[in-house]
């Protein structure tokens, strides 16, 4: 290092990292990489900058030399090293961090310098015994310096410091001591020999992605998503770290009045039918909102990262609104990730990646921490997996213990219910297979039981109401006091449904299928099979979750998109899918999900309704001789439409009648269609049991029953 390899990174990294900065056709592939490694710089440093921290403190880890025999410090380490570490030990560096660096976080600050000097570490956790170490001396110093470096840069990409992290890890947050930072404590000690650094260190000519404060400004803005055609209460939302976001304040999000309104028509219409075939609008990953603080952080990451690569940003929350707004704009799907970290149930997303590299380092930090809790003293039990990485340590835009807990989403959600009894709630629960591994399902069924209770439909309920799905609507569910169904992908239990077992089935959409003509996705539509779709947003620099292994599928195309937001929901509606959860719920996609009404319909003095066969909406109007048909359904199967001329009657086995569900006004839709030129189909909605205010912008609607209300002057 000091006379070859250093010059030389010297000279090349700087020119290297100003090279995919440029994004050269020769490296074009590499600039995505360059991005994700700004994703580690903290705030107000550069890639150059934590490179050569790193590098250096290292370097002066195993390179300085000891006054009391001149050996090298790396001498003193590996031989300890050497006692410690077990044969799955995943490298040299994992060791260092882990078995050498683990018990500097335990030891008592008031005996640190001098317990360096010995064999042993006097600990601070509570048993007060000593943790077997080495005489490392003053040779920590260099070693101190580089776990500074490495902690910055988990700090800045988690929230949390690397001490933080092994008391949440470890679940001592709530104990009378915790793992602590000494670098200060430790960088003053006055050792009884002296170390002499290596002759060489880094240094950088640096200003990749050096940023001013006004094109980070920019830059953040660009690159964060706000919330559509919603207008709310702006509230600030800050960590302990003083990093604060605005968001909408929870219960303060409102939409377009005839928007409202219409989705709450279109939901009355939905209660009347079975589970199997309702259609329901939803949120994915419900919990992940920026009204709870998720994504908060992103802002840091955003003011790093190429101002002019639109395709480079961070976006780690899924939801812009509360859950308590999401049901007030009309959402009745909710997804909820419940997770065990911490000692608590979390709403979280954890990264769940399969790589082994990380299986490997995480089974080691495990290892690590329970050796220094025994030693201590201390119950060694730790309760975490590298199943965790991304809830704990956080990869949302949120620090780790500021997650919600589980609980508190389900009681939001209970007070919403008690204000809105005419209304039915589905959730799709997301179970983290630590809930399992950990011992943890009983509580986690005890949180819904104790919060919503007789509101539940259970597998009891279900096998005593004759184990038929399409038995019972959603509208009888709500007469008998029930508003809840729980759905889990995970094995059915005392309260949950296992998701594809119910019905004729669960599939999730979009993906990577096709199939007959007339086919979504491959699926036939409209079968008893409950379809849901979702495809996450989250994005990672230049990678989006997708790309990561988190999405459906890649493919995309006008009659089967890829993603499933405002400007595709429209597909998905009109194809009959069953439950449409998108990501960043508000004003837009809400609208893209309505199919029914025109805009600003049904107008004042109409005495019938129309369905348009130009643009397939639903228009109020005050003289029906005007409609040039007669909307016809089949009595055997909703599926079946036919249209009559408005002087003859249905065919046999057909009766007047209007949708109540898109993929039915997609049906009625295609054969008014068939009739050619300028053509309506008069429809059996009974207006009488609607209210509108003379000005229809203005009207306001009671979603929870439905029932469209004056507007209050």
């Amino acid at each position: 290092m000091n006379t070859q390899a250093g010059p030389c990174l010297e000279a090349l990294v700087p020119a290297l990292v100003s090279l995919l900065e440029r994004d050269a056709m020769c490296c074009h592939e590499l600039n995505g990489y360059l991005e994700v490694l700004k994703l580690l710089v903290p705030t107000g440093r550069t890639i150059e900058d934590t490179i050569s921290e790193l590098l250096n403190g290292i370097h002066q880890t195993m390179c300085s030399t000891t006054s009391s025999n001149g050996d090298l410090c790396s001498a003193s380490m590996s031989s300890y090293l050497s006692d410690v570490i077990s044969s799955d030990e995943s490298s040299l560096l994992s060791a260092m961090i882990f078995q050498a660096g683990i018990p500097l976080y335990a030891a008592d600050e008031s005996e640190v310098c001098s317990s360096l000097e010995t064999t042993t570490l006097a600990s601070s956790l509570g048993g007060g015994q000593s943790i077997p170490y080495y005489a490392a001396s003053c040779c920590v110093l260099g070693f101190s310096s580089f776990l500074q470096s490495l902690d910055s840069v988990i700090t800045h990409l988690s929230g949390n410091s690397m001490a933080e992290l092994f008391t949440l890890i470890t679940g001592r947050q709530n104990a009378a001591s915790q793992f602590t930072t000494l670098y200060p404590t430790i960088q003053s000690c006055d050792f009884g020999s002296t170390c002499t650094n290596p002759n060489f260190t880094i240094s950088f000519n640096s200003s990749s992605n050096a940023t001013s404060a006004s094109s980070s400004l920019d830059a953040v803005r660009m690159k964060t998503r706000s919330p559509e055609k919603v207008t709310c209460t702006l509230v600030e939302v800050c960590d302990s770290n003083n990093v604060c976001s605005e968001v909408c304040e929870a219960g303060t999000a409102t939409i377009d009045p005839w928007v409202a309104n219409t989705l709450a028509f279109q939901l009355n219409l939905s209660y009347s039918e079975t589970l199997c075939y309702t259609q329901l609008p939803g949120t994915h990953n419900s919990v992940i909102t920026q009204a709870r603080g998720y994504g908060n952080r992103d802002q840091l990451f955003n003011a790093m990262l190429n101002a002019s690569n639109a395709d480079s940003y961070m976006r780690t929350s899924n939801q812009f609104l509360s859950l308590t707004d999401q049901l007030n704009l009309g959402a009745r799907f909710l997804e909820l990730d419940a997770h065990y970290f911490a000692s608590a149930l979390h709403d979280a997303h954890c990264s769940n990646l399969g790589v082994s590299l990380i299986d490997s380092l995480s089974a080691n930090l495990v290892a690590s921490l329970k050796s220094v809790l025994e030693v201590s003293g201390e119950d060694n039990t730790v309760d975490w997996t590298s199943d965790l990485v991304g809830c704990l340590p956080s990869l949302s835009g949120i620090r780790a213990e500021d997650q919600r807990l589980h609980n508190e989403s389900l009681s939001e959600v209970a007070t919403w219910l008690a204000n809105h009894p005419n209304d039915f709630i589905v959730f799709f629960t997301d179970i983290g297979d630590e809930v399992t591994t950990f011992a943890q399902m009983d509580a986690l069924l005890e949180i819904y039981s104790n919060t919503f209770g007789n509101k539940l439909f259970t597998p009891a309920d279900f096998e005593n109401s004759g184990s038929d799905w399409n038995g019972f609507t959603l509208e009888d569910l709500i007469r008998q006091g029930k508003q809840v169904i729980l759905i889990t992908a995970s094995e059915m239990n005392s309260l949950m449904f296992y998701s594809r077992e119910m019905c004729a089935g669960w599939v999730d959409i979009p993906r990577n299928a096709s199939g007959e003509a007339g086919t979504f996705f491959g699926e036939t539509m409209s079968t008893g099979r409950i379809v849901r779709a979702f495809e996450s947003e989250l994005h990672y620099a230049t990678f989006s979750e997708s790309a990561l292994g988190g999405g459906n599928r890649s493919a995309d195309s006008a009659t089967e998109p890829a993603m499933v937001n405002a400007s595709s929901l429209p597909v998905f509606v009109e194809a009959g899918v069953n439950m449409l959860a998108p990501d960043g719920l508000d004003g837009a996609t809400m609208a893209a999900m309505v199919w029914t009404w025109a805009e600003n319909q049904p107008s004042a003095g109409a005495t019938a309704v129309q369905l348009s066969g130009v643009d397939g909406r639903w228009y109020g109007v005050a003289d029906s001789s005007s409609i040039s048909h007669v909307a016809c359904v089949s009595s055997m199967n909703r599926k079946h439409w036919k249209v009559a001329s408005k002087d003859s009657s249905c065919p046999d086995n057909f009766t007047i009648g209007a949708p109540r569900l898109a993929g039915e006004n997609t049906a009625l839709l295609a054969v008014l269609r068939a009739e050619g030129g300028d053509v309506s189909a008069q429809l059996d909605v009974d207006l009488g049991s609607l209210l509108w205010d003379e000005v229809p912008t203005q009207r306001k609607v009671d979603l929870a029953s439905g029932t469209v209300l004056p507007a209050v002057i």
